[in-house]
Parts: C-alpha cells; sequence; structure tokens
C-alpha cells in the first residue's frame, strides 16, 4: 500500500502513527474504532466500534511528490482517487474528512506543470476540468452539511465560472443563499433550476420553501409598517405635551403656561415692592 500522510488517504491511527516509524521497522498498531472505522465500521468484514490490531513494515518513506513535475495522467489519476476518498468520507457523514479530500485533489489540479503550455491536449484539459468541476460540486454539497454556507457559495460560483448552467452548481447556490435567509436572491436562481430540471421534486421543494419565505416576511414587514401609521394615526388624533414630567392634554398645557406666565409677573412686582425690607427679601431665599 502507498499513501500520502495527512490526505485522508488511510485511517488516522495510520496516518498519526506511520511518522514515528523508522524504514523497515516492523511494529504492532492497536486502535480503537475512533481512530478507524467508527461506528459504522466496513462492510463487509469490519463491524462497527471495533477495536483494530494491525502488523506494519513499513517498507520505504519519501518526501510527498512534487505536483508540479507530475504529468497530466498521473495528477488526473491521483486527483480522481482523492475525489472517491472524499465521497467515501462523505457517505459515511464524516464530512469535514471529506472536505480534505477534495480540498487536496483541487489543489493537486491547480498546481502549475512545468511542462504544461505547449504539450496538453484539448482532450486532456477538458478531462481536467470536468474533474475540477465534480471536485467543486461535491465540496459545495459538503459545506452545505456543515453549513459553511459562504463557502459553499463561493464553491458554486468558481463551477460556474467554468459552467454558467451547471444545475448543480446553481442549486446548492441557491440553497446557500436560501439558508442565508438571501431569499430574494436565490428564489431567480431556484426558478431557473426548475425550469431546467422541471422533474425534480427537491428543486420544487426548495422553491416552495423559498416563495413561503419571501410571502411570510413580506407580510411581516407590511404588519410593520401598518403598525407604525396606526401608533402615528392615533398620537394625531390625541395630540398630548409634556409639562414638567406629566402627560396633559393640549388645552391644559395652554392654561398651564399662562398660569405660570401670571405666576412670574406676579412675582416680580413683589420682589420690587419688598425689596426695601431687607428682612423679607424673597429672591435672596429663594
Amino acid at each position: 500500500m502507498v499513501c500520502t500522510l495527512g490526505d485522508g488517504d488511510v485511517i488516522q491511527a495510520l496516518d498519526l502513527s506511520l511518522p514515528l516509524a523508522e524504514r523497515d521497522e516492523r511494529f504492532e498498531l492497536v486502535t480503537d474504532a475512533r481512530f478507524a472505522y467508527g461506528s459504522l465500521g466496513r462492510d463487509p468484514d469490519i463491524p462497527g466500534d471495533a477495536t483494530l490490531r494491525y502488523e506494519v513494515h513499513l517498507l520505504s518513506s519519501s518526501d510527498p511528490p512534487s505536483y508540479s513535475s507530475l504529468s497530466d495522467p498521473e495528477r488526473l489519476s491521483m486527483a480522481d482517487q482523492k475525489r472517491e476518498r472524499g465521497n467515501y468520507y462523505y457517505r459515511r457523514e464524516e464530512y469535514a474528512f471529506a472536505v480534505n479530500s477534495y480540498n487536496k485533489a483541487l489543489k493537486l489540479l491547480s498546481v502549475p506543470t512545468a511542462n504544461q503550455s505547449t504539450e496538453r491536449t484539448a482532450s486532456t484539459s477538458e478531462l481536467l476540468e470536468e474533474l475540477e468541476i465534480k471536485l467543486l460540486n461535491n465540496l459545495a454539497a459538503t459545506q452545505l452539511k456543515i453549513q459553511a454556507y459562504d463557502a459553499a457559495v463561493k464553491s458554486c460560483n468558481a463551477v460556474l465560472q467554468r459552467d454558467p448552467r451547471n444545475f448543480k452548481a446553481l442549486f446548492r447556490k441557491g440553497k446557500a443563499l436560501l439558508e442565508q435567509a438571501e431569499v430574494d436572491e436565490a428564489i431567480p436562481i431556484l426558478r431557473l433550476v426548475h425550469e431546467m430540471v422541471p422533474s425534480s421534486s427537491m428543486v420544487a421543494s426548495e422553491l416552495r420553501r423559498a416563495r413561503c419565505l419571501q410571502q411570510r416576511e413580506r407580510e411581516r414587514w407590511s404588519r410593520a409598517a401598518s403598525k407604525m401609521f396606526s401608533q402615528h394615526d392615533s398620537r394625531s388624533m390625541r395630540p398630548r405635551s409634556r409639562f414638567f414630567g406629566l402627560q396633559v392634554p393640549v388645552l391644559r398645557r395652554w392654561t398651564l403656561l399662562v398660569g405660570a406666565v401670571l405666576t412670574v409677573i406676579v412675582s416680580i412686582a413683589l420682589a420690587w415692592y419688598f425689596e426695601r425690607i431687607p428682612t423679607f427679601n424673597y429672591l435672596t431665599i429663594q
């Protein structure tokens, strides 16, 4: 068996133990299910939650391959193996490992090759792009599962740059936008997908859900606006004013205002009258 450590090609127990081994070393590896095949096991030979014992012989080790030195057929083969590994993890609902495998495959395809400019044929370029689209679509599906909606939209956009009418990418982008409450942006996309694949019950269901959410949002805003205008009209019909911290009718406000002015005038007159009597200087007492 040949594997690249850290790429998710083998169980986690081997990924963790092999870097500690010497070349040509033999050792026994015992691992519980958490670092092997988990509660699902592996059909048909490994039951769920099984503790496993391995006899390992490390025959050789080397640096990981330089992606830029790989030929196009080698690159396609390795990337497709990682895609299949990602699909294996996706089916097991081990989404973090699936994301890792898909990203490793995409990185492998994205690194420029040393002799790429003249030797790549049109058919090879088409195969590489086709595989890249598959990987990006699978990555978007996995990101939706872990609720990484921004990342899912980016993955879908990368597909749509290569294939603007890719219905899987359009559907997943619409779904991701819907989960982010971007309903008005999601509906045209989902409507387009429904026109492309009218027989899909899944697409029809998402489009119905989006329209229901849009209608609910419009009703909510309509109720809020009605309530706001209703309160405004109510205040206009029953005008009230604040005076010394108390709410009083407008008519009483003018009465109190006139009374206050008269009080001030009387106070000034009294002050002028008593200013000749020092013992009863009301201005000083205040």
